[in-house]
């Protein structure tokens, strides 16, 4: 929950149906910090020759994400969980009051009986510079990471002088049971190279 003026904004958890993922999207794309965007396309075959299986990138207009077979797009103020379904879309948004889309119904968990816990968890691999040297392409507004484990590089919308990255998770435990109840994004941020690196 985001301080504002010295004091606290609720979250709330709401959920639902819809035919039109755009209509839902188009309000959040105009609000909020800065975001991103995680997109699958599932089940793999579904993907037409030459087309990304995930897309993790910048929150943008311009993007289709109904070309997609679920998603989500985040930022410090909300977070838009999408899966398609025959005939529509199954919804849960996460967030501040006041920016919800319309027509979604409160979700059974409330923010407000859990414990929030804000983590961070890093991604995957550190920068790979050279990339035109090593014959690979990359994506506008993105920036190159390389695993070893990983037989491809990746590719995270933050800016190309980040050493790693880290994934922003808030978490909403039980008081009840003390289980993780529901989580959402909150964002990116930067993770400095060890001394010597």
């Amino acid at each position: 929950m985001e301080k504002q003026g010295g004091g606290v904004v609720p979250e709330i958890i709401m959920y639902g149906v819809a035919e039109s993922l755009q209509k839902m999207l188009q309000p959040l794309l105009q609000i909020g910090s800065e975001g991103s965007v995680m997109l699958q396309r599932l089940p793999q075959a579904t993907a037409a020759e030459g087309e990304e299986f995930t897309l993790f990138g910048r929150r943008r207009q311009e993007v289709d994400y109904e070309n997609w077979q679920e998603g989500r797009i985040f930022c410090r103020e909300y977070e838009l969980r999408w899966r398609r379904l025959q005939g529509g879309y199954r919804l849960v948004y996460t967030g501040i009051r006041g920016s919800e889309p319309s027509g979604l119904q409160p979700a059974d968990l409330s923010p407000e009986l859990c414990e929030v816990r804000d983590r961070e968890y890093e991604l995957w691999g550190v920068r790979l510079d050279n990339l035109e040297r090593l014959g690979i392409e990359k994506p506008p507004g993105l920036s190159a990471f390389f695993e070893v484990r990983i037989p491809r590089p990746l590719f995270y919308p933050v800016p190309g002088d980040w050493y790693a990255a880290a994934l922003l998770v808030r978490e909403y435990y039980s008081r009840e049971t003390g289980g993780l109840a529901h989580h959402r994004y909150l964002g990116l941020r930067q993770v400095a190279a060890p001394r010597g690196a």
